[in-house]
């Protein structure tokens, strides 16, 4: 047998796809694994577990989905912007955006709570934050939805509606400030959201959908936002007219408004004439500017005039806005050589409109006058299909992606500026573009193909004097599986381009162009979604023998057996009989799952919800049925991310913030949270950050903690002073001790996993893939690392012994750098996968593995 040492020098292969088992001839194959999950990995080449997420806030709705967009005034005045149905909240340095106090002056003990706080000037359905109140501290920290509320008063709810009964609180005796959540009136619907397009300057930010005029969301202090139409100078405006419809205006000043008569519907909104849905839009006539007011049949219309009319002839030189209810907005937005450029109206899918330069909300093309430089620019693409422009984004070119198509836009010689005489627009490639937001990275930009399911990287190359998009999915194809619904770049610490999947999974790409890394990894956050049911329907014809089959969260299964139709009591405490009636079967299933004490059932109608007594901390309850008709299941299954977003901090990292979708308590919650940043410069044990969803304390020491009600009936894993805690189910929003300490982070657990390649080397006469083998001992190299365990298979792992009989066991250890020999268990197999696994709330850096393994060359 050969005996042989095999070296695994970093994981820069990333995820790989299962069809890529065989292909061991690939360069990226040593360096691939079968599995990152929760692990990051770095350009270096290390896998590091994912940092965890922070906290901040329910989203304004949990019922609604709830979108993030980055709002970047500067390096050190950044915001992250919560957009939901009709509303936009606001959050800056890791916390909401608050209005000003209201100074409480007492709370009642009762049913529901009232608060009195003089002029308060609050709204049924606003959200408050209740602080600094003395004796009733409760409600401290605490949000709240405003009811019943009178002139000086308001009664709190909790954000289902259910009423905050105080009665057994402590009495209020002083103080507290009400500071309600601070929000923005917004024209867009939960629907709309994911199809919103951005693009800002300084403290403006244009927005666009195509249901909407363009908004411009302005910033002048932390709560000081305001959100308008954009009043444009002039323009953009359609084709000229072309057929012997006339416009008769009659003459007037500026500013004045006078009727609008058209001598037949002919050429009008394509024969329709004028419709209500054409206020607000721009009217080109002869020589004037002018805005259509009122809308009173489909030849007459009011306008307001903006230029001064020469005469009062009715004339057949006229046009249209090309920007209205009726032609749709345009649907993307980017800044581009100090023009503002709209793209992707309905009618118009193909044109692209320059505002003038310098002017970012003046579309004047000087229509009929002599053509400037700075003058407006409206360019239609011309290709043998209509598809739509899905994207734009400015590099050394304006790239714009079409749903058939990549194209470029420059100004048609070397470094030459975009002018409306010299514009040049090129196809580069024809792959197709998602209708979501390309990101822009260094001199490349990454950009979704029209199925959604690869990400493909568009930049210019040398050799054949073009831009060519490579697919960065090749070699994972799996990781995008159901498609990503949006993609954000994180620049520091790592360069990593984030994606949200549409399962709820967040996959990472580590993109390092001039190094070519580019691995892929995969993301699942702390608790779960869903509820576990059984549905009956057709019960007489449920098999004897029919099983379902409960599987904890530990992996452990129980099954119960149908047996034949009666009144009479089931044989054992595992049987159950259809009978009578779908209902009555499903109560006859909830009695026996009740039986267990690992479950707990409870039954409407025909649905069995069953719960976990004691839920671990990972993992999720499953049901499997032998009949998936007459008894249909719904699982537990894993936490969704909806949403995620990048903003720039003080520090120069790079915040990722994302919206988490899971089932709290039985409710379904959105939460939004950021991931954190585990600085190992810092080699402070207390600053460990691997729980999802945690809050943290730190102060004299406690052996109780509360607060943590966004958590109710969760299962949480606990650092206390840098050590590992026992879990605790969270109750009442608080949780005990079982020491006291002064620093406790509390959150949910969530499990980091590297699964290796199968084992290439290891034969005296070539590889060593299907050959029998055993790995019989293993050094793993890592850094900064606590807690690791290493094994063949997950049901057979070896912890790694880190802390020694000097060290106190209610205290944390330091992360320890450098290697560990470990003893492996495997048997003889032929696969030779090594899995390394990180549980605990604790940093996890694996440089490189070095299993030894003697295999069978006979």
């Amino acid at each position: 047998m050969a005996r042989v040492a095999v070296e695994l020098t970093n994981f820069t292969g990333g995820e790989l796809s299962p069809r890529l088992d065989g292909r061991n001839d690939l360069t990226k194959y040593s360096s691939g694994c079968s599995t990152l999950e929760n692990l990051v990995v770095y350009p270096h080449g290390a896998a590091a577990r994912r940092p965890g997420t922070t906290f901040v806030a329910e989203v304004a709705n949990s019922a609604n989905k709830t979108r993030l967009i980055p709002f970047e005034f500067s390096t050190t005045q950044t915001y992250m912007l919560e957009f939901s149905n009709l509303k936009i909240r606001v959050f800056k340095d890791s916390g909401s955006v608050l209005e000003g106090d209201k100074t409480i002056s007492a709370i009642t003990k009762a049913n529901p709570a009232v608060v009195t706080a003089n002029s308060h000037g609050y709204e049924n359905g606003d959200e408050v934050l209740i602080s600094s109140v003395a004796g009733m501290t409760q409600v401290n920290g605490k949000r709240f939805l405003v009811k019943g509320k009178s002139t000086n008063t308001f009664q709190l709810t909790d954000k289902e509606g259910d009423n905050v009964n105080s009665t057994n609180f402590t009495t209020y005796s002083s103080g507290g400030v009400a500071n309600k959540i601070f929000e923005i009136t917004t024209p867009y619907t939960t629907a709309q959201l994911f199809d919103i397009k951005f693009a800002q300057s300084a403290d403006v930010m244009y927005i666009t959908h195509p249901s909407h005029e363009v908004e411009k969301l302005s910033r002048t202090g932390h709560t000081a936002w305001t959100l308008t139409d954009v009043d444009f100078t002039k323009g953009p405006m359609q084709d000229a007219n072309t057929t012997t419809t006339t416009l008769n205006p009659g003459q007037a000043s500026v500013g004045t408004s006078i009727a609008l008569v058209a001598s037949a519907i002919t050429g009008i909104n394509s024969g329709s004439g004028f419709l209500a849905t054409d206020v607000g839009r721009f009217v080109f006539l002869s020589d004037g500017y002018a805005k259509i007011t009122a809308v009173t049949n489909t030849t007459n219309a009011v306008m307001t005039i903006i230029t001064a009319l020469d005469n009062a002839n009715a004339t057949a030189n006229w046009q249209l806005g090309a920007f209205s209810d009726t032609t749709g907005h345009p649907s993307c937005v980017t800044f581009f050589e100090q023009r503002l450029v709209f793209a992707g109206t309905t009618n118009q899918p193909q044109s692209i409109f320059f505002s003038r330069s310098g002017d970012y909300e003046n579309m004047d093309a000087n229509i009929g006058g002599t053509i400037a430089d700075d003058d407006a620019i409206i360019y239609t693409i011309a290709s043998n299909q209509v598809n739509a422009i899905r994207f734009m984004t400015s590099t050394r070119t304006l790239i714009i992606g079409t749903a058939g198509g990549e194209f470029t836009v420059s100004g048609g010689g070397t470094d030459s500026a975009v002018t409306p005489t010299n514009i040049l627009i090129k196809k580069q490639s024809n792959h197709g573009a998602a209708n979501v937001d390309a990101i822009a990275v260094g001199n490349a930009t990454l950009f979704l193909q029209r199925a959604k399911r690869k990400i493909r990287e568009l930049a210019y190359n040398f050799d054949v004097d073009g831009y060519v998009a490579p697919d960065m999915t090749i070699l994972a194809e799996h990781i995008t599986e159901g498609g990503l619904t949006q993609i954000a770049y994180q620049q520091e610490p790592n360069q990593i381009i984030y994606g949200v999947r549409g399962d709820g999974e967040l996959v990472g790409l580590t993109y390092q162009r001039e190094q070519q890394v580019t691995a892929w990894h995969r993301h699942i956050f702390g608790g779960r979604f869903g509820i576990a049911t059984i549905t009956v329907s057709d019960y007489a014809n449920i098999a004897v023998g029919n099983k379902i089959i409960l599987s904890k969260s530990d992996g452990t299964t129980t099954t119960f057996t149908s047996q034949s139709s009666s009144s009479d009591a089931p044989t054992g405490t595992d049987g159950w009989r259809p009978f009578q009636s779908n209902n009555t079967t499903a109560t006859n299933i909830k009695t026996a799952i009740n039986n267990h004490t690992n479950f707990t059932a409870t039954v409407s109608g025909a649905v069995v919800t069953v719960t976990e007594t004691l839920h671990e901390s990972t993992g999720y309850l499953t049901i499997k049925t032998f009949d998936s008709i007459r008894l249909t299941t719904v699982n537990e299954g894993k936490s969704q991310i909806e949403s995620a977003a990048v903003i720039p901090t003080d520090d120069t990292e790079y915040q990722v913030w994302v919206i988490v979708k899971r089932t709290v308590n039985g409710i379904t919650k959105r939460y939004v949270e950021y991931l954190n940043v585990f600085d190992f410069d810092k080699n402070d044990k207390t600053t460990f950050n691997f729980l999802d969803s945690a809050l943290s304390y730190s102060g004299a020491a406690v052996t109780t903690l509360s607060g943590l009600d966004h958590l109710e009936g969760q299962v949480v894993g606990i650092l206390t002073d840098g050590a590992t805690h026992p879990n605790r189910t969270v109750t009442s929003g608080a949780i005990s001790l079982d020491r006291s300490a002064t620093s406790v982070k509390v959150g949910l657990n969530y499990t980091s996993l590297l699964q290796t390649m199968r084992l290439n080397a290891g034969s005296q006469d070539g590889t060593s893939q299907g050959k029998t083998k055993r790995i019989y001992d293993i050094t793993v190299r890592m850094f900064e690392t606590i807690g690791v365990e290493v094994g063949s298979n997950l049901s057979d792992m070896e912890r790694i012994p880190f802390r020694s009989s000097i060290d106190l066991m209610d205290e944390g250890i330091p992360p320890f750098t450098g290697d560990k020999q470990v003893e492996f268990r495997g048997n003889y197999e032929t696969d030779g996968f090594i899995f390394v696994r990180q549980t605990q709330p604790l940093p996890f850096t694996i440089l490189s593995l070095y299993p030894r393994l003697v295999t069978n060359d006979g």
